[in-house]
């Protein structure tokens, strides 16, 4: 219970940097979070948006993927992994990245 509640703040404050493109800061607390629990999908993802928002984009779809794998419904890793794969000209897997995407949200106009 205890470490939930210092990941739950440790997300907090990584994610008020993220608003503030303090990214360096940020991922410093995604590293802790990991570290106690390497399976923290949300951290896990914030990640793979830093490195995606880097250009970092193998880092970023490992992350991503990694999530995927703890998550296979988490629309914005789906949305993600479209983005740095269309970004890396991987069109066709972009594509399928896309289409899973809406199969969690359909109604989220940027994925067509």
């Amino acid at each position: 219970m205890i470490e939930g509640l210092r990941n739950e703040s440790l997300m907090n404050k990584a994610y008020n940097l993220i608003q503030q493109g303090k990214y360096h800061d940020a991922i410093g607390y995604y590293d802790k979070i990991l570290e106690s629990d390497s399976h923290h999908v949300n951290a896990s993802y914030g990640k793979g948006l830093i490195f995606q928002r880097w250009g970092m984009y193998g880092d970023a779809l490992e992350f991503y993927d990694k999530v995927l794998e703890l998550d296979s419904g988490y629309f914005n890793s789906w949305y993600g992994r479209g983005m740095v794969l269309g970004g890396l000209g991987r069109y066709q897997g972009a594509r399928g990245s896309y289409d899973k995407a809406c199969e969690w949200d359909s109604e989220y106009v940027d994925v067509w």
